[in-house]
């Protein structure tokens, strides 16, 4: 596992969501189509999934800045961690709270074959 951020929990998330079926659920659970090919790329403050129809962002840390985002079609904006929509620093930006642990219940039930320790992390660490 290559290490982009600082702290430990984001580049599980990073390995996690470049796992393509991974990514499809967290899509599927945003914009209710299932969507396999994504190209995620890390940044300092977000982690990117995007294809041909959407962008997907995942929110990470403060300093996020969403001017670069502003002028595209199909932008979701999406954190793990519910404080995010108290945060004065998002009050504009209509942001989406995707529980972890629906998150877990989701890839359970569309993907059965996965493995337990492949989702484990999601349950055990605080975004």
């Amino acid at each position: 596992m290559q290490f982009y951020y600082e702290k430990l929990e984001p580049n599980f998330i990073l390995e996690f969501l470049k796992d393509k079926r991974f990514a499809a659920v967290l899509d599927y659970m945003i914009t209710f189509t299932f969507y396999e090919e994504f190209v995620v790329t890390p940044y300092p403050y977000h982690i990117e999934l995007k294809n041909d129809d959407k962008h997907i962002i995942l929110l990470l840390y403060v300093g996020f800045d969403f001017k670069q985002y502003m002028e595209l079609d199909s932008v979701h904006i999406v954190s793990l961690n519910p404080i995010v929509w108290e945060m004065v620093e998002f009050e504009n930006l209509n942001i989406k709270y995707v529980s972890p642990y629906a998150l877990f219940n989701m890839i359970s039930e569309l993907i059965p074959e996965t493995r337990a320790e492949e989702i484990r992390f999601l349950l055990t660490n605080r975004f």
